[in-house]
Order: structure tokens, then sequence, then C-alpha cells
């Protein structure tokens, strides 16, 4: 079986910084314990070409790409997030927020 690789995490102060190979991402200090079981990566989007924070999670229809945007807000499937800076990696809960997809 192979090993997961986690992903290294910075803290700086109310902030940390999630360490995506050549990318990061900014987070919450109080949000590490929700997101360290999981791997993250900095993923194109093909539809878009812009890049994501994202992991892979089985699900039971089979494996399923969360952003990390989406977990840390709750999202549900009838809404998106968006980034109020309009930056992806930054991932601070006072930087995102849901709107009714539409």
């Amino acid at each position: 079986m192979a090993k997961v690789r986690h992903n290294k995490i910075i803290k700086a102060g109310d902030t940390a910084i999630l360490v995506l190979g050549k990318w990061s991402a900014i987070i919450d200090t109080a949000d590490i314990p929700l997101i360290q079981q999981f791997t993250w990566s900095a993923d194109r989007i093909r539809r878009t070409g812009k890049r994501a924070v994202r992991t892979q999670i089985l699900h039971r229809d089979g494996p399923y790409a969360l952003r990390l945007g989406r977990m840390l807000t709750g999202a549900g499937y009838h809404e998106r997030v968006e980034y109020l800076d309009r930056n992806p990696f930054n991932n601070r809960r006072s930087n995102l927020r849901t709107v009714p997809r539409g």
C-alpha cells in the first residue's frame, strides 16, 4: 500500500501556509485540523485553465475532486465559492463567501 504524503503546513500567527510543491495557499490556523488529513495540490482546471487548490476524496460514486474553498465554507451543490480578492490560493475564511449558482 502506498504511503500518503501530507502537505507541509507553516504556521504564521493566525494564518498558515499550506505548501503545494512550487505553489502555496493561505488558510486560517483554526482550519488546520480540518484540512491536514488530506493531501492537497494546485491543479489546473480543464474548463477554465485556472489553478485551484483541491484534493481527491472517495465518494460513493467514485473519486471526487474537492476544492479547498468548498470544504472550508461548506458550500452546497447549488452554491459556488467566491474569493473576494479573486485569488484561489487565499483560502482564509474572511476572503471566502458562498453565492447561489445562477
